[in-house]
């Protein structure tokens, strides 16, 4: 399934807005291939929050009726009706738990909903995810997708588009939007892990993520995107600085200051142009003589 595919099986869930009870009900079937509504109620017992069996079974109905849940068989004791979660069922799991990290055992057994198949097991080995700091990454980046599918399901819905000032169809807007929202947010996830590995924690995120190919794959992906991007914005910099100098006919005074360890501003004092460079460092003559 393409990513067309998954915001058209995702807009027929209709229903976005899950009450708080609801969800709370609904996550216990995301513990399980399937559940009954005696299953819930048990688990919700055990757990100190006591609840009438009546109330259990009324909720698990209306789960029923917003498409969360399915029918899936009979249980062996007492014949008990079965439910398992439905493709609109583990979406709004991911998209509203409470919870701050994801089950990997809930993600394997829901591989093949192309919200996983889409958009996380390209990028990250299911294994990855028992790192809490990385389960805890993929889960943001897994909500920001639920939000923008959502956003472009509403855009899909508009009467009327523009961009760029030019009318287009509401459905192509939806999806270029979210084809830009993709890619942003993937980079960030792997900016964001990056960015983690290279702090000091106590469990291993560099080992975690140096082993899983997947991860790496798309690194080189990103950093390739991202030296491309660089490549033209420096150009296109170097030739505004080149047409500068010659439309001012500016001798350009340029004043040097830090802006950190890594990069320098250099304004001149007689036009006000400014250039940020990259410091590069060079050995006196004294050092390199040693």
């Amino acid at each position: 399934m393409d990513v067309t595919g998954y915001i058209s099986e995702i807009e027929k869930c209709g229903e976005f807005v899950v009450g708080d009870k609801a969800m709370e009900i609904l996550a216990y079937f995301s513990e399980s291939d399937h559940m009954s509504a005696y299953d819930v109620f048990t688990a919700i017992n055990k757990s100190g929050n006591k609840i009438a069996y009546k109330n259990v079974h009324k909720r698990v109905q209306r789960l029923l009726e917003l498409n969360l849940i399915k029918p899936s068989g009979k249980g062996k004791k007492h014949g008990a009706k079965l439910y398992s979660l439905t493709n609109c069922g583990v979406f709004q799991i991911v998209r509203n738990s409470n919870r701050g990290l994801i089950d990997p055992r809930f993600i394997n057994r829901y591989k093949s909903h192309p919200l996983f198949e889409i958009f996380l097991i390209p990028l990250l080995e299911i294994e990855s995810l028992n790192h809490s700091v990385v389960n805890a990454l993929a889960l943001r980046y897994l909500r920001s997708i639920g939000e923008r599918t959502v956003e472009a399901i509403r855009t899909t819905n508009l009467k009327e588009a523009m961009f760029d000032y030019k009318p287009i169809a509401p459905k192509e807007l939806a999806l270029m939007m979210f084809d830009w929202w993709m890619v942003s947010d993937q980079s960030n996830l792997v900016l964001s892990l990056l960015s983690l590995s290279s702090q000091r924690l106590p469990e291993k995120t560099i080992e975690v993520l140096g082993n899983d190919m997947k991860f790496m794959k798309h690194l080189h992906t990103t950093k390739e995107r991202f030296d491309e991007r660089y490549g033209l914005l420096n150009k296109y910099l170097t030739k505004r600085m080149d047409l500068g100098i010659e439309s001012t006919k500016c001798s350009h005074d340029f004043k040097t200051s830090f802006i950190n360890k890594k990069m320098i501003k250099k304004k001149c004092s007689k036009c006000g142009y400014e250039l940020r460079e990259p410091i590069v460092s060079r050995m006196s003559g004294v050092e390199a003589q040693k």
